[in-house]
């Protein structure tokens, strides 16, 4: 069972109907519901509020093998997680957007979390050094991303320059380039306007149809907002 049509709910159905498995889906919105009817006709797809319990329990909840809940909402999903949980299922995961639950996580016995954020944090990490070493070479342009319509690239900040310190928000970032990891010592910073980048730190970008070979070349001060 999984509580949440979205696009990772997607993904994982396909994957699953594909190994065999049967798969139910409780989404909320009507209009979702028919067009997941239509790219997985062989899971049975329900119309309803997931964190509804008598909805749950009326579709077997206690029967399931596995519980995935997929929502929008970090709470809902914990609090669905523990509510399959108690019901007897053996194998319940939730997917979170934030750390702050993680220890709490772990008190509960929830099997496992997701985050996709993270997940896809550490792809990027795994490519951005898995290359670097291959090739024994500093240069960061590193691996090609997305049928190779992108690219994933590390700079390591070791020289002074205008941009750090100064907010992202506050910066003029070229088209199609985005700031998608900060690694900071033992730190890994999924980035927002507020944080800024420093000396020392590693920065990975993602770049669409273009070649990198300097962070100057695509970061400045000039045009940023005050």
């Amino acid at each position: 069972m999984i509580v949440g049509g979205g696009r990772i709910a997607y993904y994982l159905a396909k994957f699953l109907e594909e190994s065999g498995m049967r798969i139910k889906i409780i989404e909320s919105s009507h209009e979702r519901c028919l067009t997941l009817s239509e790219l997985l006709p062989e899971a049975l797809i329900i119309h309803g509020d997931g964190s509804d319990e008598s909805l749950l329990y009326s579709e077997n909840l206690q029967e399931m093998g596995a519980f995935v809940s997929l929502t929008g909402h970090d709470e809902d999903n914990l609090m669905l997680a523990l509510l399959a949980k108690q019901a007897g299922v053996p194998k319940v995961i939730a997917k979170i957007s934030r750390n702050n639950y993680v220890n709490l996580i772990k008190s509960l016995g929830i099997d496992s979390i997701v985050n996709p954020g993270q997940i896809t944090t550490n792809l990027i990490l795994m490519f951005v050094r898995g290359l670097k070493n291959a090739l024994g070479n500093p240069i960061k342009s590193l691996y090609r991303i997305v049928n190779n319509q992108a690219e994933a690239l590390e700079f390591t900040i070791n020289e002074p320059a205008k941009f750090l310190g100064i907010p992202l928000k506050h910066l003029k970032i070229s088209k199609d380039i985005l700031v998608a990891v900060i690694v900071r010592k033992n730190e890994i910073i999924i980035p927002h306007g507020n944080d800024s980048i420093k000396r020392g730190d590693s920065v990975i970008l993602i770049a669409k149809n273009r070649q990198i070979f300097d962070l100057n070349e695509i970061i400045s001060t000039e045009g940023s907002v005050d």
